[in-house]
C-alpha cells in the first residue's frame, strides 16, 4: 500500500490516504492525488508544487518568505543567536524572548 496526498483545485492538500495505487486513490477521493514517497511529509494544508515535485509546509505566518532552495519558511528577521529562547511575534515583526 501507498500513501497518497489528495489535493484540491489550489493544489493544497485536504486528506491523505492509503491506497493500492494513483487510479484508486483518485476513484476512492474523487480529486486528483498525489503519491507521498516514504521520507517525505506532507499533511492537510501543504501545498503540492508540481513543477519541483514538493509539499511545502502551510506559512506559518504572513510575514514569513519561503526559501526557493530548501522550500521552508524563513522570518524576515533571523533568529538571535544569544543562547536565549524566543518566539515570533507578528505584530511587531521580531523575536521576542520568553
Amino acid at each position: 500500500m501507498k500513501k497518497f496526498a489528495v489535493l484540491d483545485n489550489q493544489n493544497t492538500v485536504v486528506n491523505v490516504i492509503i491506497a493500492e495505487n494513483l487510479a484508486i486513490a483518485e476513484s476512492s477521493s474523487n480529486a486528483s492525488c498525489v503519491e507521498v514517497l516514504a521520507n517525505v511529509t506532507a499533511g492537510i494544508n501543504y501545498t503540492y508544487n508540481a513543477q519541483y515535485s514538493r509539499f511545502i509546509e502551510p506559512k506559518p505566518f504572513d510575514s514569513w518568505i519561503l526559501n526557493q532552495e530548501t522550500f521552508m519558511y524563513a522570518p524576515p528577521v533571523a533568529y538571535p543567536t544569544d543562547g536565549g529562547i524566543y518566539s515570533w511575534n507578528e505584530s511587531l515583526l521580531e523575536w521576542v524572548e520568553v
